[in-house]
């Protein structure tokens, strides 16, 4: 068993792979709190889910923040990592111009493809009988 997984009452959790709930997290309280940062410069560190962000809530976000600024993102696949590149995009953003490539960059990797992505084609995969953390069938496909 790899350690990635464990036993609970019954079932195996993969932490790496953890499902996203069926519905968007953040409340219309939460989102009305958020209002009062509209029209500023918004930096958002996504750790509810590991490995991965959730798109639909900073979908939501944005869209109630529609006069903010996106000036950093991060979702990675620990609390550690996610905090240390948002305080990045802070430095960044305190003294020198933030990139929008690199924001786009950073929301399609964390949040669109290991948030989503990610999930939905490990699940086939899966359901096709094959085991996600196997090295030795990726690596000759990967010339690695």
């Amino acid at each position: 068993m790899c350690f990635s997984h464990f036993q609970r009452t019954g079932q195996t959790i993969d932490l790496a792979f953890e499902p996203k709930l069926a519905t968007p997290t953040l409340t219309t309280e939460q989102l009305d709190y958020y209002k009062r940062y509209n029209g500023k410069s918004l930096f958002v560190l996504d750790v509810q889910y590991g490995n991965g962000g959730d798109i639909r809530d900073l979908e939501r976000l944005l869209s109630t923040l529609d006069d903010a600024t996106l000036q950093g993102y991060s979702a990675w696949n620990t609390g550690s990592n996610s905090i240390g590149t948002l305080v990045l995009d802070l430095v960044i953003a305190m003294y020198y111009d933030t990139n929008p490539t690199y924001i786009k960059h950073r929301v399609i990797d964390d949040a669109l493809y290991r948030g989503d992505i990610r999930l939905l084609v490990n699940a086939k995969m899966r359901e096709m009988g094959f085991d996600v953390w196997v090295r030795i069938i990726v690596t000759p496909l990967m010339n690695i």
